[in-house]
């Protein structure tokens, strides 16, 4: 999980939609090195899709069904909104110190905007698993064991 895949992944988006910066309302980066984003489309803002990049390719997109209810305003983030994401190294770092888990393992980082942008770590060991809640800046906000 690295902060290459992130930019590099929303880079690319960004080209094949011809725009700066593309606006997402979730983002999954996965040990295996795979990023799973879920993109506003900027011709059809109400329109949602969904990419997996692998640090070199972007796959074909996936419609995503959007709710007539659902607010993407209130949901959609840039890159700029989370300055965590250009520090994924530190917020996995983060986690496994704050987790406490002997022997645990990141095995996953989530963004999501509900209310606010909290990027989350789920940690996991042979025993146990923790979620740790980051601010959008990396600050860490809270340890949740499950």
């Amino acid at each position: 999980m690295t902060s290459d895949l992130v930019g590099d992944g929303l880079a690319a988006l960004a080209v094949r939609y011809g725009v700066a910066e593309v606006q997402v309302t979730n983002l999954d980066i996965a040990p295996v090195e795979q990023l799973a984003v879920t993109v506003r489309d900027p011709a059809n803002p109400d329109q949602l899709d969904q990419y997996t990049f692998d640090g070199e390719n972007v796959s074909e997109p996936s419609p995503v069904v959007v709710s007539a209810l659902e607010d993407l305003d209130a949901r959609a983030f840039t890159l700029d909104d989370v300055p965590a994401l250009g520090r994924v190294e530190h917020l996995v770092d983060e986690a496994l110190s704050r987790s406490g888990l002997e022997g645990g393992q990141v095995v996953g980082i989530s963004v999501t905007r509900a209310g606010g942008i909290s990027p989350t770590a789920m940690v996991e060991s042979s025993r146990s698993r923790s979620v740790v809640v980051f601010d959008a800046d990396g600050a860490v906000v809270g340890v949740h064991p499950l």
